[in-house]
C-alpha cells in the first residue's frame, strides 16, 4: 500500500509548521497580509515561517493554531517533528523509547 503522505514528502519534503500556514492559506482562499492581520504580525514574519526561514516556538505555532481554529494536535506533532530533523534526530526513534 503507498500512503499519501510518502508521496507528498517525495515531493515537497517533510512537513513543517510554515507548510501548514501555506495550506491553511490555499485552502482558504487568504492572502499573506490578510493572514498577518489576522494573526496581528507582519507579513514578513508570516512569510519566513512559511519559507523555512523563521522558525517558531512550539508556544507561537500552538497560538497560531488557535487563532486560525486549527487542530493543535497536527501543529504540535509536525513542530515536535521539524525540531527533530533540524536536530539531526529521527522523531520516530525519539518517540519510540
Amino acid at each position: 500500500m503507498i500512503y499519501a503522505k510518502k508521496i507528498l514528502e517525495q515531493y515537497i519534503g517533510p512537513p513543517t509548521v510554515g507548510m501548514l500556514l501555506r495550506a491553511y492559506r490555499n485552502a482558504n482562499d487568504i492572502t499573506i497580509q490578510k493572514l498577518a492581520l489576522t494573526l496581528g504580525v507582519t507579513k514578513g514574519y508570516i512569510s519566513n515561517i512559511e519559507t523555512g526561514k523563521k522558525e517558531i516556538s512550539l508556544d507561537k505555532a500552538l497560538n497560531i493554531c488557535k487563532a486560525l481554529g486549527e487542530v493543535k494536535e497536527v501543529y504540535a506533532r509536525v513542530w515536535f517533528e521539524e525540531q527533530a530533523r533540524n536536530a539531526g534526530l529521527d522523531f520516530k526513534k525519539v518517540v519510540n523509547r
